[in-house]
């Protein structure tokens, strides 16, 4: 009986969304069951796809709770990129010396959560 291709690996990727299209742009595949990639892994596919992006373009991260990473936003915010990254709602955020857990906050459509001290700057 032949291997299956694929069977028992895992693959991060990073694509490009053009014309409604998702167009893959680097990826890394290890053997491996589901689960996360460390946050080293995603910080090295994106400093590979960087320097491939026009530098006028602009750059969304978009990803779920295992692209939360602190030093990952960083990298990001240093090139400009922008994120949406979905987190758990028992995550605690430290803003300005305020806890709280996501989950006791309620968000309606268009509107922003803002902590005291993390304000945007203008």
């Amino acid at each position: 009986m032949a291997a299956k291709q694929g069977a028992d690996c895992v693959t991060l990727m990073l694509s490009v969304v053009w014309n409604g299209y998702a167009i893959p742009l680097v990826w890394t595949t290890k053997k491996g069951k589901k689960g996360h990639f460390p946050e080293d892994v995603h910080i090295e596919l994106i400093k590979i796809a960087q320097p491939i992006l026009p530098i006028d373009c602009r750059v969304v991260l978009l990803g779920d709770g295992e692209f939360d990473g602190m030093r990952l936003r960083n990298q990001c915010k240093s090139w400009g990129w922008e994120f949406v990254l979905r987190t758990a709602l028992d995550r605690l955020v430290d803003c300005g010396g305020e806890q709280a857990k996501l989950g006791l906050y309620t968000l309606w459509k268009g509107k922003k959560l803002y902590f005291a001290g993390c304000l945007p700057r203008r």
